[in-house]
């Protein structure tokens, strides 16, 4: 008998989002990711486990969680300002269903994947004269590969494109299992150099190369997204570094270059310092990174 997929905690499921695969997608959104990148708009998507989100813009104050909360993990100072404790938090939503402005929200939700598909297969049919598919992403959903190969073929069975968005940053097994599931795979990499990657995300990216390589020589589809960030990874010397390995690789049939800025609240490592965004031209500054990548005739191009 076949073992059972690992099943993922999923954090979201998006429809009709672009850039994230040909046409219109439907994007699910796996949680867990080993990566910390300071570009990352959804750092709740690196824990793995379902978890409790706190958005203070919504609370009004009225202490419904303060009853609901067995741990005792809600407080309010005497300026009636929500002090939460996430850390303890053990999953309950107790406070959750007790909030009634949205405050508080629990991110993640179970699904097998049959479950999970015929959720994908409604929006499909709701939308698919925009020519949209499915795309995997996360997080890192090749941690779940088993996961992805069940889903991939249930979405396939109904006609829908698939592809997985990766970071490469898993096992060379778990990622061949999950790109070989997938129509399309979307591998986005952060930096040609390794102590540059390393300081970014805290991770080396020795294996995520050897992953790339490795998917280069499996007659796959493959999509590069690299995030351009100024003053932290947009060097010429990494753009020629990662321009270097494409042009070798089988199966690269599109290179997308996309300005991003730290997400809020980031704190990057000691001697990266982003500029301003007003003094910088972020159009020149893709437009100078893509050179390297024109130079070696590959298909980049400029979101």
């Amino acid at each position: 008998m076949s073992e059972k997929p690992k099943i993922p905690v999923i954090a979201g499921i998006i429809r009709r989002l672009s850039g994230y695969g040909p046409g219109l997608r439907t994007v699910v959104f796996f949680k867990g990711c080993p990566m910390a990148c300071p570009d990352c708009a959804r750092p709740e998507l690196k824990y793995a486990q379902e978890q409790l989100l706190y958005n203070p813009v919504y609370c009004t104050g009225c202490r419904a969680c303060v009853s609901a909360c067995a741990r005792g993990l809600h407080t309010f100072d005497d300026d009636c300002v929500h002090h939460v404790k996430l850390s303890g938090c053990d999953a309950c939503f107790a406070c959750v269903r007790a909030c009634k402005t949205g405050a508080l929200t629990a991110c993640g939700e179970e699904y097998s994947p049959e479950g999970l598909g015929k959720v994908l297969l409604s929006a499909y049919a709701q939308q698919q004269v925009f020519g949209a598919g499915v795309t995997l992403s996360g997080g890192e959903p090749a941690l779940y590969s088993g996961f992805v190969e069940e889903l991939c073929r249930y979405c396939k069975g109904y006609g829908m494109h698939t592809a997985v968005h990766t970071r490469g940053c898993v096992s060379p097994a778990q990622l061949l299992a999950a790109a070989r599931a997938a129509d399309l795979v979307l591998f986005e990499l952060s930096a040609y150099s390794i102590s540059l990657h390393e300081r970014l995300t805290g991770i080396n990216n020795v294996r995520i190369l050897s992953n790339l390589r490795m998917l280069g020589a499996q007659g796959l589809h493959i999509h590069i997204k690299i995030p351009v960030i100024p003053g932290v990874n947009d060097q010429a010397e990494q753009a020629a570094g990662l321009a270097d390995i494409l042009c070798t690789l089988n199966g690269i049939e599109r290179v997308e270059l996309a300005a991003r800025i730290p997400a809020p609240r980031t704190e990057l490592p000691d001697g990266i310092r982003p500029p301003l965004m007003r003094a910088w031209d972020g159009a020149q500054a893709l437009k100078a990174y893509a050179t390297p990548f024109i130079i070696r005739s590959l298909p980049v191009h400029i979101l």
